[in-house]
This record gives C-alpha cells, sequence and structure tokens, in this order.
C-alpha cells in the first residue's frame, strides 16, 4: 500500500488477487470449512440462493498486471493460503468468545 502511494498519483484502482478464478460460493464455503475444521467444529451456516433475484457474478478473479507493471508486484501465496492466513489472524486478534457468538447467531455482517 506504501508503494503505491508512492507511485500512484492519480486514484486509479490497482488489482491485488492471485489469477485464480473462483466461484463466490466456493470462496465463502472455503472460509466456512476453515473456520470449522479450526476453531469452530459446529460452524455450519446455511446458504440460501436467492433465486428470485438477479443473479450477480458466479465467479471472481482479478487482473494484476497493473499491479506488476506499476508496483512490481506478484502474487506470493495461492488463495486457500491467504484464507487461511486471513482467518487466522482475525481468530487470533478477536475474542474468541465474541467470535463464537456472532457464528452461533450466523451473523457474518455483524461488527464486534
Amino acid at each position: 500500500m506504501i508503494l503505491a502511494a508512492e507511485k500512484i498519483d492519480d486514484a486509479q484502482t490497482i488489482n491485488l488477487g492471485t489469477n485464480e478464478r473462483i466461484r463466490v460460493f466456493d470462496a465463502a464455503r472455503t472460509v466456512v470449512d476453515y473456520v470449522r475444521e479450526k476453531y469452530y467444529p459446529d460452524y455450519e451456516p446455511e446458504f440460501k440462493f436467492l433465486r428470485d433475484m438477479p443473479t450477480g457474478p458466479l465467479n471472481r478473479t482479478t487482473n494484476y498486471s497493473l499491479a506488476t507493471e506499476i508496483l512490481g508486484w506478484e502474487p506470493k501465496i495461492k488463495f486457500q493460503d491467504g484464507v487461511e492466513r486471513v482467518t487466522d489472524w482475525y481468530f487470533e486478534n478477536k475474542n474468541i468468545e465474541k467470535v463464537k457468538k456472532i457464528f452461533e447467531k450466523k451473523l457474518l455482517t455483524e461488527k464486534l
């Protein structure tokens, strides 16, 4: 981020990602599976597909070529590894009981 602030002065967007194409559902499932495996074995949220609503993107990928061109940046970790690192950081830096209450309510958008 510091490098981007130093090298970019026109507020352009720089994508940082792995270029791994992943469905939105699979990304969510990856997070849930890791949380259940390592921190909260009973966690099993219900995924609801709202078929009567407009369909958004089914998958996501990032093009980091601008980051490479301007910043010399390329990804060093895979999506799965990134999920694990971020999830571990989150659980290590948050009050576990508060986090478990959020998961029990299945409210992943509530602020801690």
